[in-house]
């Protein structure tokens, strides 16, 4: 049993969810797991899957790292139910 739980995030975080790196020759994706952590959904990301890419431009901010004004995608964890 699983419990379905969707993030609308920015481009890099979903990149970094899909291919586990981000290489940009900065720090964005050290800055980026901070953020995770800071969020409080850095243990979720083992059960994260990109659902949806370019979802066109929003101002609202990335559920995940908390960057505003991105272009938006569609993560979906599906994290282990409970037992009992």
């Amino acid at each position: 049993m699983y419990n379905e739980i969707e993030f609308r995030t920015c481009f890099i975080c979903a990149y970094l969810i899909q291919y586990g790196e981000y290489l940009d020759g900065e720090d964005t994706a050290d800055r980026k797991w901070e953020a995770w952590k800071r969020s409080g959904y850095d243990h979720m990301v083992r059960y994260m899957s990109v659902t949806e890419t370019e979802l066109g431009f929003t101002v609202l901010d990335c559920e995940l790292c908390g960057d505003m004004g991105y272009d938006e995608c569609l993560v979906t964890a599906l994290v282990p139910a409970p037992l009992g």
